[in-house]
């Protein structure tokens, strides 16, 4: 957080006690955020346009393999550590399977997203 303050790219929100971490980003930098996001958008599309649709979906199952494996595992090492619930992080599962199945349906639907639009 000292290194993001020192370069003015976020603002500690309770700066009378440090061990309090409440940081926002702070607008001035936005440019930054910006050129960096539409630059990596721009590279992905450019990786992706590489792969073909079956090839794109071979990817995509692997991702959401791995995905659950990486959910189950954090699930189990909660409950060993902490006695969490799974229902107390369903919510994030929820949210990556969410996106998971709309790069899903963009995959089988033929469509590719080039710089945040889709083509067939």
């Amino acid at each position: 957080v000292d290194r993001l303050e020192s370069a003015d790219l976020a603002e500690r929100r309770a700066a009378s006690d440090r061990r309090v971490v409440l940081v926002a980003a702070l607008p001035t930098r936005g440019d930054v955020y910006d050129t960096v996001d539409a630059d990596l958008r721009q590279a992905m599309a450019r990786h992706a346009a590489a792969f073909d649709a079956a090839e794109l979906q071979v990817v995509l199952r692997f991702m959401r393999g791995a995905a659950e494996v990486l959910a189950e595992t954090t699930r189990q090492l909660r409950i060993a550590e902490h006695g969490e619930t799974a229902s107390a992080h369903r919510r994030s599962d929820d949210v990556a399977s969410d996106r998971g199945n709309l790069a899903a349906e963009r995959v089988q639907s033929g469509k590719r997203v080039r710089s945040g639009k889709s083509r067939s």
